[in-house]
């Protein structure tokens, strides 16, 4: 999205709050050869790129539970498990309560 709207909407990532579940190390393991360069691209422009955040849990978390947003994008969520047994299900209704 970012990348998309760089010439047209330059501050964009200023608005954007981008979260990982996972935690910035855990990342680092799975992604040793990407991580850096993606998170890089977006602080750069100006997105805040936070790690170790549960979604379900986002009115919890002290730096996001005073924050207001006008969208959420889920890009894949997941448990890091299978979907077999309703594991998103149960994750996305945990979202909305």
């Amino acid at each position: 999205l970012v990348h998309k709207h760089l010439e047209d909407r330059p501050q964009l990532g200023c608005a954007i709050t981008a979260t990982a579940y996972e935690t910035e190390d855990e990342l680092r393991k799975k992604y040793p050869e990407t991580l850096d360069v993606h998170v890089d691209f977006l602080r750069r422009n100006g997105v805040t790129v936070m790690f170790g955040v549960d979604a379900t849990k986002i009115h919890l978390h002290p730096d996001l539970k005073d924050r207001q947003f006008e969208c959420i994008h889920f890009n894949c969520p997941h448990d890091g498990k299978s979907y077999k047994g309703g594991t998103l299900k149960r994750m996305l209704g945990e979202f909305y309560m």
